[in-house]
């Protein structure tokens, strides 16, 4: 597998499954992996961290220009926007067959702002909503774009302030407002949980490059570290009780 690490993609692997049986209930009641949606995070998370890499070795070698964040941006839609059309045709037509007559105009029209990812970012009223989880999608393009400009033009700032007050200003925002640690609401809230996983990643790359630099720091505990958060990941999927 060329420059990609087999335990990442087996973990990615394992998230995309937990993920969509916790989606189940586009067929049918949602019984397994409750908390399915800790996976979200573990993907934003997962993101900043392999965008920050990138963008480091970057600004190591040259100059990164708009156009180098802009195509990288793309080049991340490109990957994921067919998996999405896919999700959104096929629960558009699971609603079209089963909605009355007088809905289906309605369910139609609602297929065009999911197709252009609108109803994740509530910024679109549709009467439908297909595939849900597509906000996902929607949050990188509108805020991953705002991350990759503050690390590139603001690079210390974002590496020893920024990266690390955002997510700990919107957690504890998220912990003040709802009561709860692991729990987030719609709308705002969302792009508070985009934000904040996007810039968890930053804070782990820089974190753990800087033990990596240091010959007397123990590698295994990398390791170690990244399989124990792995199974809280799980742990949250498993045991996750909805209220």
């Amino acid at each position: 597998m060329k420059n990609k690490c087999e335990y990442i993609e087996l973990c990615r692997f394992v998230g995309a499954i937990i993920i969509l049986c916790h989606h189940s209930y586009t067929l049918m009641d949602r019984t397994i992996f409750l908390g399915g949606w800790a996976f979200v995070e573990f993907y934003f998370i997962l993101t900043g961290y392999y965008t920050t890499s990138h963008f480091v070795k970057k600004m190591e070698k040259h100059k990164v220009e708009y156009d180098e964040m802009f195509f990288y941006v793309k080049s991340k839609i490109k990957k994921l926007y067919p998996y999405a059309v896919g999700g959104v045709l096929f629960s558009f037509l699971n609603v079209i067959t089963k909605c009355s007559e007088n809905d289906r105009g309605v369910a139609s029209f609602s297929l065009i702002y999911n197709l252009l990812l609108l109803k994740g970012s509530d910024i679109a009223n549709s009467s439908y909503t297909y595939d849900p989880p597509l906000w996902y999608i929607t949050h990188l393009i509108l805020f991953l774009p705002l991350i990759i400009i503050l690390m590139v033009k603001n690079e210390k700032i974002y590496k020893y302030f920024l990266c690390w007050f955002i997510p700990i200003m919107l957690y504890s925002l998220c912990m003040d407002y709802m009561k709860k640690i692991a729990i987030w609401e719609g709308g705002i809230f969302q792009c508070f949980r985009g934000i904040a996983g996007l810039t968890v990643g930053s804070a782990l790359f820089y974190m753990t490059r800087y033990y990596k630099e240091k010959d007397d720091f123990p590698k295994m505990l990398f390791r170690i570290a990244s399989v124990i958060g792995f199974i809280g990941f799980i742990f949250i999927t498993v045991f996750y009780i909805n209220e």
